[in-house]
């Protein structure tokens, strides 16, 4: 074989290598393309668009559960009597016609701490649905919260809470999907008894979360765990009172609800942009109650009590009733006098394609 034979022979032996390399090569970038769309347009993808309107949507359902827990929590530690966590001794007092109305949360006061000093904690689960016909959901929110507060110049009162939210939702249709958070909440609350029978609260709260969106069947999230910043504020008026062994209690405020999300990428690369959440509302809710004391010797009390709210929603995002209204019950137990228990239950009766059951339990220890 002369040179210019092995010349052209090797020159077609590189050309067909680099032809073949450059096929491999274009195939498997092919095949890496195809796969990537196949993930964006399997069964088991969510759309950006559907992350985006899953988030807002449950995030409005979840800021009024939360909402209605907080005001009603910390209006619990700012009111006398009648509400959950009224000083046992001032019960007994007003239930044996005293009369006497005494005692924000933390209770009458001997040294710095002895009957001004409580601590407390909270607990509730709530199921929920949305039965919109572009919004087809149902889920289960649960909150847990501990708090203490100081009662100072007779009729001050200043506390802290610090609290663990749940929340998991399941979308209907176009493929079950879900969306679990995890939120970590600080709230701080004030209030002022002016008369015997009338206080104000003020609260401020936030709430960080970490979201994610599950399809239906996979085994890990696509929202790689975003965070979204949840502000809630509330100012409340209160009336409390007994009448014989009969107590009433009734409130009303104003709220405003705001979270916002960050935007991320999903597991696919894509963008996703949940627009911020805001909620407003107009309330008032009251309890009757009823006082029996079980024992003369130990003075132990319970109170049956019936509940009812009313609530309109002067700011809301979506196609959600303005008006709505919770009817619900529950049974305080003073079991002496630095411990007080209530259990409580109610569901929602008054908008049109929505519902939220909640049940819940408070507990507290005055020093």
């Amino acid at each position: 074989m002369n040179r210019q034979t092995l010349h052209r022979v090797l020159l077609g032996t590189v050309s067909m290598a680099v032809a073949l390399g450059a096929f491999g090569t274009t195939e498997a970038w092919s095949q890496s393309s195809e796969s990537h769309h196949y993930s964006e347009n399997s069964e088991h993808y969510v759309s950006p668009t559907d992350q985006e309107k899953a988030t807002e949507s449950s995030a409005m359902s979840s800021n009024r559960i939360s909402g209605r827990y907080i005001v009603r929590t910390v209006g619990a530690r700012a009111v006398t009597l009648s509400s959950a966590g009224g000083a046992p001794e001032t019960t007994r007092l007003r239930a044996n016609g005293d009369g006497e109305i005494r005692g924000l949360s933390g209770g009458d006061g001997g040294d710095w701490t002895t009957g001004k000093l409580a601590i407390w904690s909270a607990a509730t689960g709530d199921l929920f649905y949305d039965e919109k016909p572009a919004i087809d959901l149902s889920g289960l929110q649960y909150a847990a919260t501990l708090g203490a507060d100081y009662r100072f110049f007779d009729a001050f009162l200043a506390g802290v809470a610090v609290g663990y939210e749940r929340l998991d939702v399941t979308f209907h249709g176009n493929g079950d999907f879900q969306r679990d958070a995890d939120y970590f909440v600080t709230t701080l609350y004030g209030a002022y008894q002016f008369t015997d029978n009338w206080s104000v609260n003020i609260l401020g709260s936030y709430g960080l979360g970490l979201n994610d969106i599950i399809p239906a069947g996979a085994n890990s999230g696509q929202g790689n765990g975003h965070h979204s910043h949840r502000f809630i504020t509330s100012g409340n008026v209160a009336y409390s009172n007994v009448y014989d062994r009969i107590t009433a209690y009734g409130s009303g405020g104003i709220s405003y609800a705001h979270e916002g999300f960050d935007a991320y990428y999903d597991s696919v690369g894509a963008k996703v942009s949940p627009d911020a959440v805001e909620l407003g509302q107009l309330y008032t809710e009251g309890d009757v109650g009823y006082i029996f004391q079980m024992s003369d010797e130990n003075n132990d009390i319970i109170e049956p009590y019936v509940s009812a709210r009313l609530e309109y929603d002067f700011i809301s995002n979506g196609m959600n009733d303005r008006f709505g209204a919770v009817l619900g019950g529950g049974l305080r137990a003073f079991v002496n006098d630095n411990l007080s228990l209530e259990m409580f239950g109610n569901t929602e009766v008054a908008r049109s394609d929505e519902a939220t059951t909640s049940f819940g339990m408070n507990a507290r220890l005055q020093f």
